[in-house]
């Protein structure tokens, strides 16, 4: 027990140590516009980012009357789906309701969860850019309340893909990480990943912030 918690101390402390070496995901959107910032990490008490497995999770959402948007795989990886759920704000899937975890070779497991369709099964390899699902509102979402919630954790490892696979609502500890997105009315968008920290989203800001994505070749 000793040697697995100075492997996970050790771990979690290469992974968020520095900024410049948070871990890279790509943007689970297609669209490089449209997509709002409902809840973003360290939301304030009273919201669901405060436990250590969502503490940096963003919950991303297309406007309200717009279709549901398609989801893509943010890395290379490993898949593990559940997608058993068929209504909203229910205990399903843990609370998550249709959910896929990506585990990377690295230790990085990326957390897509309440999503309407699930695209890929357990066991499958996928590659970044991959369609996986669609967004929706299964599980503990509250009504009328679509969105992706997004989340990075690390080590998937120190457990293995199998405890995973058994325990629907287990993750690591939620770690901060970046993605190739950005805000103009903040003055992020200088083309490099943005520390997901530095997001504004609405329950922070009390309105309604845009994220945008861009293309990006060096990660």
């Amino acid at each position: 027990m000793i040697k697995k918690l100075l492997f996970l101390t050790f771990n979690l402390f290469s992974f968020i140590v520095l900024a410049d070496n948070l871990p890279y995901v790509a943007y689970p959107f297609q669209t490089a516009r449209g997509i709002l910032c409902d809840q973003g990490a360290q939301s304030p008490v009273g919201n669901s980012h405060t436990h250590l497995n969502t503490l940096y999770a963003l919950d991303l959402a297309t406007p309200k009357g717009a279709d549901a948007a398609g989801i893509y795989a943010s890395s290379d990886a490993l898949v593990i789906a559940y997608g058993e759920c068929k209504d909203f704000n229910t205990n399903c899937g843990a609370g998550f309701g249709n959910h896929i975890k990506l585990l990377r070779e690295d230790g990085i497991l990326i957390m897509y969860a309440h999503l309407k369709k699930v695209a890929v099964k357990t066991g499958d390899k996928i590659l970044k850019g991959d369609f996986i699902g669609v967004e929706g509102n299964t599980g503990l979402t509250g009504q009328d309340n679509r969105h992706l919630h997004f989340s990075v954790h690390a080590d998937w490892r120190i457990y293995g893909a199998e405890y995973f696979k058994m325990y629907l609502g287990s993750l690591p500890d939620s770690i901060p990480y970046r993605m190739n997105i950005c805000q103009q009315s903040y003055g992020t968008c200088n083309g490099q990943p943005l520390d997901i920290r530095k997001l504004k989203c609405r329950r922070i800001t009390k309105k309604t912030e845009w994220v945008q994505s861009f293309p990006i070749c060096v990660e």
